[in-house]
């Protein structure tokens, strides 16, 4: 922080009313791969590695801002930010996975627990199991879905079980 010498006034770095711009960046990064501009082939290619590149730069209030706002944010969009979580040391990203469990959106929810996989050990299974309708969730989905999904809900279970 710094300020401005004409004045005195206190200046923040990397904030742009309230929000900072990291923060800013990363969603409007997010936000660009909702318009049809975009081939879901460079998402999966490319785009998912930037944005991953970007969350690993994320300061702890970054982080806070990023999960104050998760519900503002359309089912798309939490869609990718799933799809990026991945550091399984990073315990913002299981809290972030945690709270985008809470949707009626099937691929959301498959994707968020696709990428908690990797966050399951000792520490963080007592977290993630506070969040008590995972479990029943995963068996009430497995007889409905398909191949790919059924081994990735299989694993998790047995993983958290």
């Amino acid at each position: 922080m710094g300020a401005r010498l004409s004045d005195g006034a206190a200046l923040h770095r990397g904030v742009v009313n309230g929000v900072q711009i990291e923060v800013i960046k990363f969603d409007e990064y997010l936000k660009e791969f909702e318009s049809e501009d975009f081939a879901m082939d460079y998402w999966y290619d490319e785009g998912f590695v930037i944005a991953q590149g970007m969350l690993e730069k994320f300061s702890e209030e970054n982080w806070n801002e990023l999960l104050k706002n998760l519900n503002n944010k359309t089912v798309e969009w939490k869609k990718r930010l799933a799809y990026c979580l991945h550091d399984e040391n990073s315990l913002w990203q299981l809290k972030i996975l945690i709270e985008l469990l809470d949707t009626e959106d099937e691929e959301l929810f498959e994707l968020s627990v696709d990428s908690m996989r990797t966050f399951i050990n000792v520490n963080t299974k007592s977290e993630i199991l506070q969040k008590s309708t995972i479990i029943t969730r995963i068996k009430e989905r497995l007889p409905s879905v398909g191949k790919p999904i059924k081994i990735i809900l299989e694993d998790f279970l047995t993983k958290i079980e």
